[in-house]
């Protein structure tokens, strides 16, 4: 019996959704559109491919991904750096001293009656 090759799970994401909060002067029923801004975006995906990124990044509206990968490369490869930049956070344990004064003790007031008379 031959053994079952386990296909390879891909994160749902939504291409179609990227294009229409990226491109700004969408064609109505422009098969040739969705083709080539699709297949443009796919290599986009394969340059920056981080999931997040894509879903969650905020982007200058153009009129096609192309731009991205001629003219406003440095553009989407800043926003992409950004996305991943996290800063280098050091431990270090600040040492407060020795304890100088008295403690201040409220003196507690009664709040019943009960309490009043004892």
């Amino acid at each position: 019996m031959a053994k079952k090759v386990a296909k390879e799970i891909k994160p749902k994401f939504s291409v179609r959704k990227l294009v229409t909060k990226i491109i700004h002067p969408i064609p109505k029923n422009n098969k040739d559109f969705w083709a080539k801004e699709i297949t443009l975006l796919k290599r986009l995906i394969a340059k920056y491919p981080n999931v997040d990124f894509w879903e969650k990044g905020t982007f200058k509206k153009v009129p096609s991904f192309a731009i991205y990968l001629t003219t406003e490369d440095s553009y989407i490869f800043s926003k992409y750096q950004e996305f991943l930049f996290q800063p280098e956070t050091d431990k270090v344990e600040i040492k407060l001293g020795e304890k100088t004064g008295e403690d201040y003790n409220k003196e507690v007031k009664p709040k019943t009656i009960k309490d009043f008379l004892k």
